[in-house]
């Protein structure tokens, strides 16, 4: 692996930083990546109602709106690791505001 610098990373890559965002601005971001994605026909995680709750926080379906929040990058460098539904809950309805 070959180590570069953030300023030599510019020109290869977007080099995100990481950000702290209010539960606003984060469910804001989260709401202009699904726009970007209008007419794409998304997944739902089925049964959730119906799962134990341990079993919720794992739950995942690729190519739902869950995954559009984790493939953005701001999001993630926010503090997002994973697009299941325990980690997206915990990301936009539990962790601490700063609002």
């Amino acid at each position: 692996m070959e180590h570069r610098t953030s300023a030599e990373l510019k020109g290869v890559a977007e080099v995100i930083h990481p950000q702290k965002l209010s539960k606003k601005e984060r469910l804001e971001r989260w709401a202009l990546a699904l726009e970007k994605r209008r007419g794409v026909r998304l997944r739902t995680l089925r049964e959730t109602e119906r799962k134990p709750v341990t079993e919720q926080s794992t739950l995942r379906q690729e190519n739902s709106p869950l995954t559009v929040a984790f493939e953005d990058p701001v999001l993630r460098s926010a503090g997002l690791t994973n697009d299941t539904f325990g980690e997206v809950a915990r990301f936009f309805l539990i962790q601490p505001s700063t609002t």
